[in-house]
C-alpha cells in the first residue's frame, strides 16, 4: 500500500486524479472545510474514510446519521451491519462515541450500543461509497491494538493500493481581507446619500432661478472731488460746525500756500508766513499773512458762508446759503 499525504483540497485532487483506484481517509476536527469543499472532497476517491464526523459534515453528506453519545457497551456487528471489513473485524472496544441511525434509514450500522445508535456507519453516495466512523481513537497508536480496531483499520483503508491522507490546514481556508467600506455601511445609507445630492441639486437651481442671473457693474466708480467736498459742507452746516468749518479752510489754505511755495504740506505755520512774506514783499507781521485764531464768543459773520460755493455745472437746488 502506498499512503500519500495531502494538506489541503487541491492537493488530494491532484493525487486522486493521479491514481486509478485511491481511498482517501479524512478528518476534519478543526472544521476547516466549508460545505461546498465537504461535497468536493466526498466526489475524489471511490471510497471515502471519514473519522469523527462534526454536524457540518454529517448535514452536508448524510443529513438522517445524528450523534449518538458515548457507548458504555459495544456488541458485535449487529444485525443492521453490511459492511465487509466491520464484520471481518468482529468488534470494537467500548466507551468511544457513537452515531444515531432512524430505524428507516437506508444506512448501515455496525457495532451497535443501545437503540439505534452505532459505531461504524455505512452510506452508499453518488460519487462514493461512505464510511463514518464515530471515534477516531480506533485509529490511534494507543487503541489501535484493542479489540478488532487493526482489523477493522485495515479492511477500510486497505481494499486498494493507493491511499490518500488528507488532513485539511488553512490553507483550506479561504483568504479574506477587512471588510470594505460599502460591506459596513448598511444598506439604507446610499439611498439616502443620493436622495439628498438630488435635493441638494433641485434647491440649487430653484435657488439660482429666484435671484436671477448676475449684472455686469463698471468698476471702480469714480466720485469727483467737489462731490466731496459738497458732501462735507452739508454735514458741517448740518451740525452747526462752524469753527470746525473755518478751521478746516485755514489749514487746507496753508497747506496749498505750502505747495505753492515750494514747502512740505507737514512745513509749520512760521516756515510758511515766512516763505509767503518774502515771495509778496509783505511784512511777516501783517494780519493778511497770519491768519487769527477764531473763538467761540467771536460769534459768526453775517455773510460767511459754511459751504464752498457751487461750480458753474451745479443745480438750482444746491445754491448757497448763509450759516445760520
Amino acid at each position: 500500500m502506498r499512503v500519500t499525504t495531502a494538506d489541503s483540497l487541491d492537493e488530494a485532487r491532484t493525487i486522486a486524479a493521479a491514481s486509478t483506484d485511491p481511498t482517501l481517509f479524512f478528518s476534519d476536527p478543526n472544521g476547516y472545510l466549508t460545505n461546498d469543499r465537504i461535497s468536493a472532497m466526498a466526489a475524489l476517491a471511490p471510497r471515502t474514510v471519514v473519522v469523527s464526523p462534526d454536524f457540518l459534515l454529517l448535514q452536508t453528506l448524510t443529513p438522517a446519521v445524528g450523534f449518538g453519545g458515548v457507548a458504555d457497551s459495544l456488541d458485535g456487528p449487529g444485525d443492521r451491519c453490511d459492511l465487509p471489513a466491520a464484520i471481518r473485524a468482529g468488534g470494537v472496544a467500548p466507551g468511544g462515541k457513537t452515531l444515531s441511525l432512524p430505524a428507516d434509514s437506508a444506512e448501515s450500522g455496525c457495532f451497535p450500543s443501545g437503540r439505534n445508535s452505532f459505531a461504524v456507519v455505512g452510506a452508499t453516495l453518488p460519487s462514493t461509497e461512505l464510511t463514518l466512523v464515530a471515534d477516531g481513537a480506533i485509529f490511534s497508536n494507543d487503541e489501535i491494538t484493542a479489540s478488532g480496531h487493526a482489523a477493522l483499520a485495515l479492511g477500510l483503508l486497505g481494499p486498494s493500493a493507493d491511499l490518500i491522507w488528507y488532513l485539511p490546514t488553512l490553507t483550506d481556508v479561504a483568504v479574506t481581507g477587512p471588510p470594505s467600506l460599502g460591506e459596513l455601511t448598511p444598506g439604507w445609507v446610499t439611498p439616502s446619500i443620493l436622495l439628498l445630492a438630488v435635493v441638494f441639486l433641485a434647491a440649487a437651481v430653484w435657488q439660482g432661478r429666484r435671484l436671477g442671473p448676475l449684472v455686469a457693474e463698471n468698476l471702480p466708480v469714480t466720485v469727483r472731488a467737489s462731490e466731496t467736498m459738497e458732501g462735507r459742507a452739508r454735514l458741517y452746516a448740518r451740525g452747526n460746525a462752524r469753527l470746525r468749518a473755518l478751521d478746516s479752510l485755514r489749514v487746507a489754505t496753508v497747506q496749498r500756500l505750502a505747495t505753492r511755495v515750494g514747502l512740505s504740506r507737514l512745513a509749520s505755520l512760521d516756515d510758511v508766513v515766512l516763505a509767503v512774506s518774502a515771495l509778496t514783499g509783505r511784512a511777516p507781521a501783517d494780519g493778511a499773512l497770519r491768519p487769527r485764531r477764531r473763538s467761540p464768543g467771536d460769534g459768526p459773520r453775517p455773510h460767511c458762508p459754511v459751504r464752498p460755493p457751487p461750480g458753474p455745472g451745479a443745480s438750482r437746488d444746491r445754491r448757497e446759503r448763509p450759516a445760520r
